[in-house]
């Protein structure tokens, strides 16, 4: 069941229209029944009114398209403001509303919702469903969930369809009763389940989108086809250019199997390359190892030879041998380094090669030093003969890959050319031969493409039918009781006979399809022109005032229909603009009547006082000046003051409290 939004209060702090908000916040309690927000033209009731839907709303509304009958053709999501948009409320004041908040009290049933937003670009500041508080986020996904669940309905989207159709009447007035797509949108959301009004809306998306795709793939079939059939009439015979075509086809099959050969065993010699010069660094390693381990050992065998005291001649004789220099006389190398290397590895005297008498512990550490040395050298030769066959291995397998590389690049010119050739051949082939041949291939894919296309356009089709089949048989169930509901109120407005006529019209929801069965109302109404009631196809076939009444008194209906015990609200900015003082009159009973038609629905509307008799019929059922005075918003009094009001608001305000009190002025 769905429930409508019952406005309770409105609190405004720190905005700029309502100087008062300043110091204490403005507080507008909407009181069951009857709101009037009267003001002379720029006091803000338009603002007002705009606040109460933006507060439920935020930045976001539904999709703008080109007509008003295109929101059957809309995707069922809701549109985002721009930074202008964003910034209205901001942009009406002088400070930009920096420091302006306001908070929204609306009851939906026995829930109770509280949201406050920044009127600086309405942001939501915090938001909570009686005692739940609703995480923000960025987007606002979560609140217009919650939102959605208020209204009982499935999406945001729907939320706004009956915002902007049903309870909102504002400056951008959204007909009802004279846009079929709106009414098909509005019963969706009113007399299906939430969750399947969401399923056909997607439903209807599905179908549009399919059958833009069939006829996207439809008209491509058909250019080509004339591309076919205008190629086939001037295609020539060329037999000689299409046997070379086929030659240099075959051979340029050819080379690209032999690059791909030739770079399967580039990428393995690489590989190869790569693994030999790993092996030749691991084998110069080793060597370099063994060399080292070796200088030290037999540096460690001169310490045998020298006293401690004896450092100079140590320094000099191990600088001899490591770097085959002399520090006494500078040759380098120095011719007896080999000689002073035989010598240690002997275990003699490095300096003059004679054999001294040591201790038996000395002379087995010597004979240990031997020992190492011998061993060390022959892993030296060994990681010499390795390195030098990593070199060799290596250098084989450069010589490898750079013969690849070049074969490779030859093959890769070649192909270019044999390329570049081919295309030659195909340049001297008119261009209605490529065109026939490329309109042939293209048309058999695009022939299978819009089979498919076609079957999922069926399918789309069956299913939008179905859910459409469940909207028209529940509208059918409420008709009479839709039209006696506006029966009801329309009479309180106009005096010519109206009625609404219930038909299933057939109409298209896509261009290449059939037709679909909706379910619409239309207004058929007396005049003094014409005899018996004729059905008026447009609100330009009435007058401006009954055009606005009109789709009013529907609204009205359906709410009361379909929320038949519960409340609602209805909120309507200057309903007697373009009104005489008796239809002035007539008017403020037709929205009294729906403000008492359920002890707690409100209907809030905004007067620029152009006479007496709109307010006076409207608030004409509250007895008492007290209570009168509590279902009046006083813009007069309460917003910033322009030249008029500085000029006149003595004079407005006397007005005013005449027909509070029920005086003429």
């Amino acid at each position: 069941m769905i429930s409508f939004p019952v406005f309770q209060t409105l609190t405004i702090q720190n905005y700029g229209l309502f100087p008062s908000s300043y110091a204490h916040p403005f507080v507008v309690t909407f009181n069951a029944g009857q709101t009037v927000i009267v003001g002379v033209n720029g006091s803000g009731k338009s603002t007002m009114v705009g606040l109460l839907l933006r507060m439920l709303t935020g930045p976001f509304d539904l999709p703008s398209g080109r007509s008003d009958e295109e929101l059957g053709q809309i995707r069922p999501e809701a549109s985002k403001f721009d930074k202008r948009d964003r910034s209205y409320f901001a942009l009406r004041v002088a400070d930009g509303a920096k420091e302006a908040v306001a908070k929204l009290v609306v009851k939906f049933g026995s829930k109770t919702l509280l949201v406050q937003r920044r009127l600086s670009d309405l942001s939501l500041v915090s938001v909570s469903i009686g005692r739940d508080q609703i995480a923000i986020d960025d987007d606002e996904k979560r609140y217009q969930a919650a939102l959605a669940t208020c209204f009982g309905v499935d999406t945001f989207f729907d939320a706004l369809i009956v915002l902007r159709y049903l309870t909102f009447m504002l400056e951008d007035r959204r007909s009802l009763v004279w846009d079929k797509t709106a009414q098909r949108q509005i019963f969706r959301v009113l007399v299906l389940p939430p969750e399947e009004a969401t399923k056909l809306a997607i439903a209807q998306q599905q179908l549009i989108s399919a059958d833009s795709a069939y006829r996207n793939t439809y008209n491509v079939i058909s250019r080509r086809k004339k591309e076919q059939e205008s190629a086939s009439t001037r295609v020539q015979k060329l037999q000689d250019v299409e046997a070379a075509l086929r030659i240099k086809q075959a051979e340029a099959n050819a080379t690209r199997d032999q690059l791909d050969k030739i770079g399967s065993l580039r990428i393995r010699s690489d590989k190869e390359r790569r693994e030999a010069r790993l092996g030749k660094l691991n084998a110069a390693e080793a060597r370099e190892a063994s060399v080292r381990e070796l200088e030290r050992i037999k540096m460690q065998s001169l310490k045998h030879w020298f006293e401690p005291s004896n450092q100079t001649a140590h320094y000099i004789v191990a600088h001899l041998l490591a770097e085959h220099q002399c520090l006494v006389c500078g040759a380098d190398p120095a011719p007896n380094a080999d000689d002073l290397e035989k010598r240690i590895d002997e275990g003699k005297c490095p300096i003059c090669g004679s054999v001294h008498a040591l201790t038996e512990k000395e002379i087995s550490f010597s004979k240990l030093d031997v020992a190492r040395i011998q061993r060390l050298e022959k892993e030296l030769r060994l990681s010499e003969q390795q390195m030098a066959d990593a070199e060799h291995k290596e250098s084989l397998s450069i010589a490898e890959f750079a013969k690849l590389e070049n074969e490779y690049e030859d093959l890769r010119r070649r192909s270019i050319d044999i390329d570049q050739e081919i295309v030659q051949l195909l340049k001297k082939m008119p261009a209605e031969r490529a065109a026939l041949s490329n309109a042939e291939t293209e048309i058999g894919l695009l022939d299978n493409i819009l089979r498919s296309d076609s079957l999922k356009r069926d399918k789309a089709a069956q299913k939008f039918q179905r859910k459409t089949a469940q909207v028209t048989e529940n509208v059918q169930q409420l008709q009479d009781r839709i039209a006696g509901a506006f029966q009801r109120f329309i009479t309180l407005f106009v005096k010519e006979e109206a009625v609404l006529v219930y038909q299933t019209i057939q109409e298209r929801v896509a261009q290449g399809l059939a037709t679909f069965a909706f379910p619409v109302f239309r207004l058929a109404m007396t005049g003094g022109s014409v005899a018996g009631l004729m059905v008026r196809e447009g609100p330009d076939s009435v007058s401006q005032s009954q055009a606005e009444f009109v789709d009013l008194a529907f609204r009205m209906a359906l709410m009361t229909v379909v929320a038949p015990r519960g409340a609602a609200s209805l909120i309507v900015d200057a309903p007697e603009a373009s009104l005489d003082f008796l239809f002035a009159t007539r008017a403020g009973h037709q929205l009294a009547a729906f403000a008492n038609s359920n002890k707690l629905n409100r209907v809030i509307v905004t007067s620029y006082l152009p006479s007496r008799h709109f307010v006076s019929a409207f608030i004409s059922g509250i007895t008492g000046q007290k209570n009168r005075r509590e279902r009046i918003v006083d813009l007069i009094s309460d917003a910033a003051a322009n030249a008029a009001m500085r000029a006149d608001r003595a004079k407005y305000a006397e007005f005013l409290d005449n027909i509070v009190k029920g005086r003429r002025p």
